[in-house]
């Protein structure tokens, strides 16, 4: 049962085509790093882990306290206190001097401890505890 078989050789054309050498020069890339962006590492394109660049999400700004309105000089009087008083729809008095405003001050004077003071002797008052001169 032995055939001969011819064995067709078959010769592949080759075709050279003219080969262009391209030079790739990889030149470090300098990125600016700033407040917005930072340095991460990530997969880059050729699958390998790499250093890159990252956009950082902003910080939540910190609200600004809101300043809370002062009394102005008509709106407030100056009282002296000989002890500490508390009354709940007014307020408080700590012994010695305190600043409230015109409708607190008719309240308290309603009490015999409670006196209205002159600026002078709150002036006073402030300098001996400051330990400056007036």
């Amino acid at each position: 049962m032995s055939e001969n078989k011819e064995v067709e050789k078959v010769e592949e054309a080759v075709v050279e085509a003219p080969v262009e050498a391209v030079v790739v020069e990889e030149k470090p890339v300098k990125v600016k790093v700033d407040e917005k962006t930072a340095k991460n590492l990530e997969p880059i394109a050729s699958g390998a882990i790499g250093s890159t660049t990252v956009k950082v999400p902003a910080k939540p700004k910190a609200e600004k306290p809101v300043a809370i309105k002062e009394a102005k000089k008509e709106d407030t009087v100056a009282l002296f206190s000989k002890g500490n008083l508390h009354w709940d729809e007014v307020g408080k008095l700590q012994r010695g001097y305190n600043i409230v405003s015109k409708a607190a001050a008719d309240k308290w004077l309603t009490f015999p401890t409670v006196r209205v003071a002159t600026p002078e002797e709150v002036a006073a008052d402030f300098a001996t505890k400051s330990g400056g001169i007036i």
